[in-house]
């Protein structure tokens, strides 16, 4: 789980524990400031810019049309799309219709020019316009962002443009383009509305001043039977960061003007509840109302051999220090630039906890078992993120990573099983019961919420994909991730958290085998979870796109893939990904990924067959098209 930079959170307490829900506890406010009345999940990575409207289409399917193709499963009957202006048909390429009917996604060498540059990039673009729906000339190269993952010749790059009007961003609007390490166009995904210039971006005068803006998320956050003199004294002691927006995250409902507000209270070090991030609708009869509240934080050179917390001798790298008569020795991997402290709490141990805390150090008897565990697995799992898939630290230009272990917001008497990553303050928190720092597969995972963040956000690495289906399609990518790079065989390597005190909290192969608190985990669409609870069901449904995974990687076609390009082809469709991205779109990522990387077509149908067998299934294809 993950929070963004710059958001808190005020999460709600849970009776389910651990790292199936990864929640942040509570914890009074500085000064004695009052809590907040209804206190939000303190789920994050896992994270949104800001985040869709409550009411969420099961799965985003392309309205009308039909295909032809045929080189996936999961198409219908053949149909031309009209608005694909003269395009022309060419061998390899399949073309998804959007609810519009225009190109949704385009796979294969459609073009033959050669994009090195954010200027080539805009020119493909524009050139595609009118199968995109779009206005030719649209594509402006100076707004387009430039990306890259995977190493050597199964590298690839990414250029997004985002839309904006007037200056305004358009959350969940943007296009992505994508080439080959040389250059070569392999695939594009249109999310991008081509909102008219006329688009109405002032507004309502009733929530056109600073001043109202921050008094309708302070009374949010306080409740509305706060007084005036409490809701004062928090906006005095309170940072208000705003931006206007136009919120278009959710496909079923119309585009609306909003005011992103995040409430930022002042940080005392204990991460617990650092505040909150409300959209407020800005236009309309409806200006003032609250229309999505979300957390801050997201819940889940020297070398010495020391035993973990399941008795493996581990190789670690630690830092040593030569004082007058002895020697100090660090959990500091200074070649990875990773530190693994244990939480201070305040008031001789008996108070609120303080993050990062202190670094650990070998005591008399030897080292801490779990501190072990927690800074080896984490270098196990940069080294795979390095060495694999060729990514600098979880932010791609090698942040230093700080864990925490042992930490407990103390909001009652039980320990805290869970685990976290929170991108407001870049930290990655182990709880002090259930042990989830000894399974690397919950280190992958939250690591992996991180890398999301960076890649959809990287402007600051901010919270992504975290609510309804999108942030369930962010928790089976973790999930996905954390189980690959803990590379295990057999049955066990399905399970997540398995090598924790709490043994296995998903099964990727089996979901309906695990409790979510709401019930089996759920592994069809038929039995998508609607409610409200557990950030409308993102982890509950999240077993759904990760059973499907399952399905494919154990299909007879895909025998001879190895886990390593499984994780390149799940690695890089996230930069496929918009920040409304549903599982359609992540089916459609991951089979453009995979066929980048040169599966066959009988491997492809499997992938297609997998997402079917779960009800993921493919939206309608045109004819096949080039340029």
């Amino acid at each position: 789980m993950v929070a963004p930079r710059g958001w808190t959170a005020a999460p709600k307490p849970r009776t389910v524990i651990g790292f199936a829900t990864h929640r942040a506890g509570l914890r009074s406010l500085v000064d004695g400031l009052p809590g907040p009345a209804n206190p939000v999940g303190a789920l994050v990575e896992s994270l949104w810019l800001a985040v869709r409207q409550s009411q969420f289409p099961h799965n985003r399917q392309p309205a009308g049309g039909a295909t032809t193709s045929g080189s996936v499963p999961g198409a219908a009957t053949t149909a031309v799309v009209p608005d694909l202006g003269g395009l022309l048909s060419r061998d390899g390429v399949e073309v998804t219709l959007n609810s519009t009917g225009a190109a949704g996604v385009i796979d294969g060498r459609f073009t033959d020019q050669v994009v090195t540059s954010a200027g080539d990039a805009a020119s493909v673009l524009n050139a595609v316009a009118p199968a995109l729906g779009l206005a030719t000339g649209f594509a402006d190269s100076s707004a387009i962002a430039v990306s890259s993952a995977g190493t050597g010749a199964t590298a690839e790059n990414f250029y997004r443009l985002t839309e904006t009007v007037d200056g305004i961003d358009v959350l969940g609007s943007d296009v992505v383009l994508v080439t080959d390490a040389d250059g070569r166009v392999t695939s594009l995904f249109n999310n991008y509305l081509g909102l008219p210039p006329t688009f109405d971006v002032i507004p309502d005068a009733s929530v056109d001043q600073q001043k109202e803006i921050r008094r309708i998320a302070a009374v949010a956050y306080l409740g509305p039977a706060a007084s005036r003199y409490a809701v004062r004294r928090f906006e005095a002691r309170t940072t208000f960061t705003e931006q206007l927006v136009i919120d278009a995250l959710d496909d079923a409902a119309v585009p609306t003007l909003a005011w992103r507000v995040v409430v930022e209270l002042p940080d005392n070090g204990d991460m617990s509840s650092s505040g909150a991030a409300y959209l407020i609708d800005a236009d309309g009869s409806d200006a003032g109302h609250i229309l999505v509240t979300v957390s801050n934080a997201e819940p889940y050179t020297a070398t010495t051999i020391a035993k973990d917390w399941l008795g493996n001798r581990r190789v670690i790298t630690i830092d040593t220090q030569n004082k007058s008569w002895y020697t100090v020795y660090g959990l500091v991997d200074a070649n990875r630039d990773i530190t693994t402290y244990q939480t201070r709490y305040a008031f001789f141990g008996t108070g609120r906890p303080v993050l990062p805390g202190g670094v650990v150090h070998r005591g008399w008897f030897g080292w801490n078992a779990e501190a072990v565990s927690a800074h080896a697995n984490t270098a196990k799992v940069y080294d795979y993120y390095s060495d694999v898939l060729g990514r600098n630290s979880y932010d791609g230009q090698g942040a230093a990573v700080d864990v925490s272990i042992r930490y407990n917001p103390r909001t009652s008497d039980a320990g805290y099983a869970n685990a976290f990553w929170d991108p407001a303050r870049q930290q990655f928190v182990f709880g002090d019961a259930g042990h989830l720092d000894a399974s690397v597969d919950v280190i992958g995972h939250e690591y992996t919420h991180a890398v999301i963040s960076w890649i959809l956000n990287p402007a600051y690495g901010g919270s992504v994909l975290d609510y309804g289906q999108s942030g369930a399609l962010n928790e089976a990518m973790a999930d996905i991730m954390g189980m690959l790079i803990e590379g295990k065989s057999g049955t066990d390597k399905w399970l997540l958290g398995e090598d924790s005190g709490l043994g296995a909290v998903r099964n990727l192969a089996d979901p309906a085998s695990t409790d979510s608190g709401l019930g089996p985990y759920r592994d069809n669409m038929d039995d998508y979870y609607t409610g409200s609870a557990d950030d409308h069901g993102e982890h509950v449904n999240s077993t759904i796109f990760s059973h499907a995974a399952y399905l494919m990687m154990t299909d007879p076609a895909t025998a001879d893939i190895s886990d390593e390009t499984w994780a390149r082809v799940f690695y890089q469709s996230i930069p496929r990904l918009s920040l409304g991205a549903q599982f359609t779109d992540g089916r459609a990522a991951v089979l453009s990924s995979a066929r980048a990387l040169g599966f066959t077509t009988p491997q492809l149908a499997a992938i297609g067959n997998a997402f079917d067998d779960v009800g993921i299934v493919a939206g309608a294809t045109a004819s096949t098209v080039a340029v």
